[in-house]
């Protein structure tokens, strides 16, 4: 995947959780995100047939500043009030092990609001996640279903709360699961964006310039996570 598709993911993955909200399908307090200091968004693919399996890609992004000003000295645009750093690329991969039969398409919003859990999270490589069970079944036919809750995501020095938003367009018929897996920086996505010897926290921090191909597209990002948090 390149990093533009990657973006654009990212980009749809916003537009999906602010629809839900608005349609009330996503349910979260008024403000909620209004302190979030950063955020890891990501498109998946969930399937079973008994043992499941879910795999995506994603961005994460750092909030350098809120309100005024004209973007970050050397991060990403602003927009909506949010100043950006430039975006971190990451892949997902999970298991889930319980019962499921189904596909669904996941849109996901990780929400850290102290700026350091993210940083430790991706900057120690390959990363847990592990999550408590979760329960749904559908009738019949398609739909689109969201949840809200905490999950553990963290390496060995210990695991961090996040807020985890997400919203699935949905042709599971029942899951029944706990899972598991990891989330780690697509180091060739990165490689491709920024050139070797880049430094994820350099990135995170604001150090590091968006590629001009890139900036519309982190823009539009900052728009719609400016949206979602006044939500």
């Amino acid at each position: 995947m390149k990093s533009e598709t990657a973006l654009r993911e990212a980009c749809k993955v916003l537009s999906n959780l602010c629809e839900a909200a608005q349609l009330g399908h996503a349910k979260f307090p008024a403000g909620a995100l209004a302190a979030v200091e950063g955020f890891v968004l990501l498109h998946s693919h969930k399937g079973a047939a008994l043992l499941g399996f879910e795999s995506g890609h994603g961005a994460a992004f750092r909030v350098l500043r809120r309100g005024g000003g004209g973007g970050a000295e050397e991060g990403g645009p602003e927009a909506g009030g949010f100043a950006l750093s430039a975006p971190v690329f990451v892949k997902l991969s999970k298991w889930a092990v319980g019962i499921q039969l189904g596909y669904s398409s996941v849109f996901t919003l990780m929400a850290f609001f102290h700026g350091p859990q993210l940083e430790k999270l991706l900057a120690g490589g390959k990363q847990r996640i592990v999550g408590e069970t979760s329960m749904h079944s559908v009738e019949g036919g398609t739909g689109s279903h969201a949840s809200a809750s905490a999950a553990s995501a963290g390496g060995s020095g210990g695991g961090a709360d996040v807020k985890v938003i997400s919203v699935a367009d949905s042709l599971m018929v029942i899951d029944l699961s706990m899972y598991g897996g990891s989330l780690a920086v697509d180091t060739d996505m990165m490689d491709g964006a920024y050139g070797t010897g880049h430094v994820v926290q350099d990135v995170l921090n604001g150090n590091v310039e968006v590629p001009e191909y890139l900036k519309q597209l982190t823009t539009r990002v900052a728009e719609g996570m400016a949206k979602l948090t006044a939500m």
